[in-house]
């Protein structure tokens, strides 16, 4: 750690400023060293300050960024944004405020390795700002080459066609991705169309200025993992993955012995098929920050994907819904089905995500299962639950 030191009037502490020595706005983020390190010498450094009073000549103290190991996240911070306590499953999150109500947010979220799933991830977007999904050969339209943290990325550019519901403005959504070995990170900017739009080139330098980690933070639904929940205490290797220690978030669950664990595809977190069913039956694991677009929005996702379905609305939802007690708290049951096929998917909010436990198999192999897979769902046990 380097320190530069500059005499300068000042005179209260709110004034305080702290930034690289060269000059760039640049901050390295360790969560396990790092951080601790930083809050003790900031509450030191402010403590000397409030003692010191209003001096016409105080000493200024910048702190230049330590240098970026493999285990850090490291940006430099463009103008006017500002950095804000990451929520669950985030590594990191900005705000930006524009003028009046105007206002823009940027995420960062490293997932589990994924590939092939950008039109799922820009249909999930596009029901954020109400409109309508694009089919795969669409997506071109709205995507171009970009560097993140001197990888080959993608960026997508969404803007709404009415205001959002609780707000006064249309929204726009920014989203970069970039897969590398450990992880598939997301860089996304949320917020009023024109904002956006007018922090596009900034949002652009940020994303080259990124330093990813070798490992996702810990505290991510990307950090170690290679191992996969398989119920009972056991754990299952994945060798698409090459991280080394199992995520503590993720639940214990007891297993049917007529199932049988298979590798889970992207973007899930276990796969079970029904060996007394035959083919065709498959029950599914996944967990994802936030509400992911909320119930509604899966629903009609899963309606279309799953199910060949047009959407519902959202008076008509509730009839599709069963409220759940279990033993690891309130959950919902969605219960769907067309002429051959039926889904049943249970969500559950737990530990700042959103959990979705599914069985989609035809109609005869549901009925026959559904106790069972209900047995399997009371089973489960979050961390510290």
């Amino acid at each position: 750690m380097f320190w530069k030191v500059i005499r300068k009037p000042i005179c209260s502490p709110g004034e305080f400023l702290v930034s690289a020595v060269s000059g760039v706005r640049e901050k390295a983020l360790s969560w396990s060293v790092v951080m601790p390190r930083l809050v003790k010498a900031g509450f030191l450094i402010v403590a000397l300050l409030l003692l010191a009073g209003c001096d016409p000549d105080p000493i200024r103290v910048y702190r230049a960024a330590k240098e970026a190991t493999a285990s850090a996240l490291a940006w430099s911070l463009p103008e006017g944004w500002k950095e804000e306590t990451p929520g669950q499953m985030r590594a990191a999150s900005f705000s930006i405020q524009g003028e009046g109500d105007r206002r823009a947010e940027v995420s960062i979220i490293p997932l589990p390795r994924i590939a092939g799933r950008d039109t799922e991830f820009v249909n999930l977007w596009r029901e954020q700002l109400k409109l309508k999904p694009i089919s795969k050969e669409e997506l071109g339209n709205l995507t171009s080459a970009v560097d993140v943290a001197g990888e080959k990325g993608q960026l997508f550019d969404l803007v709404g066609e009415e205001k959002a519901a609780e707000e006064n403005y249309v929204m726009r959504i920014l989203a970069a991705t970039v897969t590398l070995p450990t992880a598939t990170w997301f860089v996304k900017m949320t917020g009023e169309s024109e904002l956006v739009g007018s922090s596009r080139t900034q949002f652009v330098e940020f994303l080259k200025s990124l330093k990813l980690p070798a490992k996702p933070p810990e505290g991510t639904l990307a950090a170690g993992t290679s191992k996969r929940p398989s119920g009972a205490g056991t754990e299952q290797e994945d060798p698409r993955d090459h991280g080394d220690s199992q995520d503590p978030g993720l639940p214990k669950w007891e297993v049917p012995k007529t199932w049988k664990q298979k590798t889970p595809g992207p973007m899930l977190l276990a796969s079970f098929s029904i060996e007394t069913a035959g083919s065709g039956g498959e029950i599914t694991v996944s967990a994802f920050p936030g509400d992911v677009g909320g119930l509604l929005a899966n629903v009609n996702r899963w309606r279309e994907k799953n199910l060949g379905l047009p959407p519902t609305t959202e008076g008509e939802l509730p009839r599709l819904l069963l409220d759940l007690e279990l033993p690891s708290g309130k959950a919902t049951l969605v219960d769907m089905t067309n002429n051959s096929s039926r889904l049943l998917v249970v969500v559950q909010k737990n530990g700042g995500k959103t959990w979705f436990y599914k069985l989609l198999a035809a109609e005869k192999i549901v009925v026959a299962e559904k106790e069972i897979f209900m047995e399997f769902i009371k089973s489960v046990r979050y961390a510290g639950n």
